[in-house]
């Protein structure tokens, strides 16, 4: 089937939201007959991570598109433990004309060293 663009935000805030890729179908079907409202199509898990892929590329896109507009923009990088995982964030502020701060990525990192955090913006 075709999903509107309506119905792939949708799926794209209820993994947000955790609900894995393979229990959307069903909460939306739920959430429908909850409603009073006959779902009709089915989707796979499959086609939920590749509508959370297109989302994650919009974003990128989107980013690299303030970034290009801006005269200049700041990048910046943080990182805290949390029982003992290393996480570190990257983010980057930019705008033409109000200044707004994106966060470009959160992982977990093997360390805290500098070197470690070097490379993660590679």
């Amino acid at each position: 089937g075709i999903f509107t663009e309506k119905s792939r935000e949708m799926v794209r805030d209820l993994v947000s939201m955790s609900v894995a890729p393979a229990n959307v179908d069903r909460v939306v079907h739920a959430a429908g007959a909850g409603l009073g409202i006959d779902v009709q199509d089915h989707i796979s898990a499959q086609h939920v991570g590749r509508i959370v892929e297109e989302g994650g590329i919009a974003s990128d896109l989107q980013v690299t598109g303030e970034m290009h507009a801006s005269k200049a923009y700041t990048i910046s990088g943080d990182g805290t433990t949390v029982r003992h995982i290393n996480y570190e964030a990257k983010h980057v502020l930019a705008g033409s004309n109000v200044p707004t701060t994106r966060v470009l990525d959160i992982t977990s990192a093997p360390n805290h060293t500098s070197e470690e955090q070097m490379t993660g913006w590679k």
